[in-house]
């Protein structure tokens, strides 16, 4: 069936944050710090491994030596003007917002927070492209259902620390995801291994910068740095 890793990821989303909410009053301010201080450790060497990974190559003489540096300087480059130009993070803002009137939770201050810390991690990175393509090219959804693993332990934590606006993730996880899983079918003919690789390295760097953010409780722009993922595969094709 093709979806049904989509459909598990957004169901363990909305599961995860519901678990999280319930519990959230049983959970002390400094006892969520140190979850999401471990949380935001864990990503950075999520993201660092999945970086290096895709960047270090052993050549022929035993050296140890790097490839696709160039690729991914452009690539948050041109993506981060671009979502700076197309104003990313202020449209997820008002998002948010208009999230907010229609559950009737404007006066709940963490509210926005909530959904975008936990949209970036759910939503950003070679996981959701690459097992969204399966998905949808081999009907495998593994891949998938590993994430949704993941994402439900994330927006459980989120959602304990920050309420309702995390659960929310659940919606841009499944358009977007759900959109590539069929999409994935007319872009076949185009997707090359070098374009995968590409867009693995840039997701890896972001997702080092949410755990920057979660951390060190930094403000690294990191939804306006989404279109490198597309400047990534366009730079692949034509490089």
């Amino acid at each position: 069936m093709v979806g049904l890793g989509t459909i598990v990821d957004v169901v363990a989303i909305i599961g995860g944050g519901l678990v999280g909410m319930i519990f959230q009053q049983f959970i002390s301010p400094q006892l969520r710090r140190i979850v999401m201080q471990t949380l935001g450790l864990a990503v950075i060497f999520v993201g660092m491994a999945g970086t290096l990974s895709h960047m270090l190559r052993i050549a022929a003489n035993g050296q140890l030596t790097t490839i696709n540096s160039m690729m991914l300087i452009i690539s948050l480059t041109i993506g981060g003007i671009l979502g700076w130009l197309l104003h990313l993070e202020n449209a997820v803002t008002y998002l948010a917002q208009w999230f907010k009137r229609i559950f009737k939770r404007q006066n709940d201050t963490r509210f926005i927070t909530g959904f975008i810390s936990a949209t970036i991690p759910t939503c950003v990175g070679a996981m959701l492209i690459i097992g969204a393509l399966q998905d949808g090219l081999q009907h495998d959804p593994q891949l998938l259902f590993t994430k949704a693993i993941l994402d439900g332990v994330t927006v459980a934590i989120f959602a304990a620390a920050y309420g309702m606006g995390a659960l929310l993730a659940a919606v841009p996880v499944g358009v977007l995801q759900g959109g590539i899983t069929f999409l994935a079918v007319f872009v076949r003919p185009w997707l090359t291994t070098a374009m995968l690789d590409g867009v693995s390295l840039v997701g890896s760097v972001l997702i080092f910068a949410v755990g920057l953010n979660v951390l060190f409780e930094l403000k690294l722009p990191v939804l306006n740095m989404l279109p490198a993922l597309i400047v990534a595969m366009v730079y692949t094709l034509f490089g």
